[in-house]
């Protein structure tokens, strides 16, 4: 990459000459491609300025502001260079002995000193230098409030550079904060294979196949991939051992798209949701999931013609806490097939068969169960019982992976509480009383055999609660 010209020494592109060292394609050659000196960007009248890299945990931000900032050309351009991680509760005291660590030699009694003392004495020590400053890991804005009246402004070309997975951080230290991407899988890909092979060393076909379908899974996250290689690294000799960890990954990933009108309703089903001046639930739920995604916890996987989110992910690591927690609080009860079902809030099937029988569940009288979703792939069932004591106050029933061969269960117009009902069937529904599930506020209804074509009561549209009703065209 060609050095930048004298020409762009503006300060409003001195960001960009920074962060430009950041999306060089190869990740881990970036710093070979170092753009330009800082120094051609120098203004003496340019304000402090603050840099932050926002993307999820894992993805590289340290990585790279680590090579911006250990970089021979950073260390000639600014005489004082120090950091500090700052982590999810940020300690003052701490940050401020940690900036100070990278600049003088200080003693243990440093700890015996009030934290406007050692303030006051970083504030010295950065007056007049032209310094980089990088904060690690910044989660809240009250951590950057906390630390900025304890920076000096020396309108000298000195920066702050940071890292934050949350979006609404990032914003409020810059218009502009740069968001770390995911990697590519050739990028990747390099990783695995330096670290394992070696730079110089030809990768073997066969391993380059399988290397490539194990970063895959890895959903564009250096650090990941970065810890599967060191595995890989002690069994490149066996192809065997590769395979076993492509496999293994394969089957933990729980990587899915979530089409985000199926969970706001689901949300709105479950009473999640009060409304809120005039927005309507619906509103609310898309406020509520954008929160969620700024703060990187959820993903888009896909946007509509008009911009807005169609799709969204929840990566491996965030699925696998979550469901940890929800297990652990007993709101969440996972069936397959070698666990036995117990009574939770919600219900997760992902057996290969119904489990929820009276030999299951007995003569269970507990009511707390408000959610069951059934996950088993292509299960045809002609006629079970659905009412036992534990399902009376049951909210959401989703089936649309059961294959219903005869209309559908007659005992599912007891369930009253019910709000949400998704389903595939063949046959007509003419008679099926949907009038008694009064509380319903979304049906989903579809045919899982391209011929049959199903028949509704034309009543289905009076339901007093109704909010949506997805049917298919030939209904």
């Amino acid at each position: 990459m060609a050095a930048a010209s004298p020409a762009y020494a503006s300060g409003v592109l001195r960001t960009q000459i920074v962060v430009s060292v950041l999306v060089i394609e190869q990740f881990w050659k970036y710093v070979e491609n170092y753009p330009t000196c800082w120094g051609y960007c120098h203004n003496p009248e340019q304000k402090l300025q603050v840099i932050p890299l926002v993307g999820e945990g894992g993805i590289g931000k340290t990585t790279l502001a680590k090579r911006v900032y250990g970089h021979p050309i950073t260390n000639a351009f600014f005489q004082i260079r120090a950091w500090v991680v700052v982590s999810q509760v940020h300690n003052l005291k701490e940050m401020l002995i940690g900036l100070l660590r990278c600049i003088l030699s200080i003693t243990s009694e440093i700890y015996d000193i009030d934290d406007a003392q050692i303030a006051e004495q970083l504030c010295r020590s950065l007056m007049g230098q032209k310094y980089l400053i990088f904060l690690d890991d910044i989660w809240t804005t009250a951590a950057w409030d906390a630390i900025q009246g304890c920076i000096p402004e020396n309108f000298n070309g000195s920066d702050i550079l940071l890292t934050t997975r949350f979006t609404e951080v990032a914003e409020y230290l810059s218009t502009d904060p740069y968001r770390v991407a995911y990697q590519t899988l050739e990028d990747l890909w390099e990783i695995v294979s330096r670290k394992v092979f070696g730079q110089s060393q030809c990768v073997p076909r066969e391993y380059e196949l399988i290397g490539k379908r194990i970063v895959l899974v890895c959903s564009g996250l250096p650090l990941a991939v970065v810890l599967i290689a060191g595995i890989l690294a002690t069994a490149k000799e066996s192809l065997e051992i590769w395979e076993d960890v492509a496999e293994t990954l394969n089957r933990v990933d729980t990587y899915y798209a979530i089409p985000v009108k199926s969970l706001i309703n689901l949300w709105v089903a479950e009473g999640f949701l009060m409304p809120h001046q005039n927005m309507s639930l619906e509103e609310v739920a898309e406020s509520y999931l954008h929160d969620l995604i700024n703060r990187s916890l959820v993903q888009i996987n896909e946007l509509s013609i008009d911009g807005k989110v169609k799709s969204c992910k929840v990566h491996d690591r965030v699925h696998e806490v979550c469901v940890r927690e929800a297990i652990t609080g007993n709101t969440l009860c996972i069936i397959n097939d070698n666990d036995a079902p117990k009574a939770s809030r919600w219900l997760s099937c992902q057996t290969s068969h119904w489990p929820i029988t009276q030999a299951s569940y007995g003569n269970c009288t507990l009511d707390n169960i408000h959610y069951v979703l059934y996950f088993g792939k292509d299960v045809y069932h002609s006629k079970y019982n659905l009412v036992y004591p534990c399902l009376k106050l049951l909210r959401v029933l989703d089936l649309s992976f059961v294959k219903w061969s005869r209309g559908m269960p007659s005992e599912i117009t007891d369930l009253v509480h019910l709000r949400y009902l998704a389903l595939r069937t063949i046959g007509s529904l003419y008679k099926f009383r949907f009038f008694k599930i009064k509380n319903l506020l979304t049906l989903i209804v579809t045919s899982w055999m391209e011929k049959c074509h199903l028949q509704l009561p034309c009543d289905t549209l009076g339901l007093p609660q109704l909010r949506h009703l997805h049917v298919d065209k030939r209904c």
